[in-house]
């Protein structure tokens, strides 16, 4: 008597899900870094209690400097661009805030 082989009819191959992206565009240097840097630690603190992961999907959190208006709205760029992210927090001064408003509204995902 021989060994019965089962064919499965479908292969499930377990594929790592793609991490929720979050933005942060916010000072590392200058005088608004001192208020920024615990707020900033304590948004990766609730990342982590919550196991890292939503949706089942892992979460990363993206930190770009907020350092000039050119500088911001290039790095605000580059977090909606290639980083892809799905949502972006930040914009402490005002000349930074009104740099990025229309990268953010022509993005219509911030």
């Amino acid at each position: 008597m021989g060994v019965t082989q089962i064919a499965a009819p479908f292969v499930i191959t377990a594929h790592a899900a793609e991490a929720i992206k979050i933005g942060l565009l916010l000072p590392k240097s200058g005088p608004y870094a001192v208020q920024v840097k615990p707020a900033t630690m304590a948004r990766k603190i609730a990342v982590d209690d919550f196991g890292g992961h939503v949706l089942d999907r892992p979460v990363e959190i993206i930190w770009l400097d907020e350092s000039s208006p050119q500088t911001t709205q290039q790095n605000m760029r580059k977090l909606l661009e290639e980083e892809k992210v799905v949502a972006v927090q930040g914009g402490v001064s005002s000349g930074d805030v009104l740099a990025i408003m229309p990268v953010a509204e022509q993005a219509k995902r911030c």
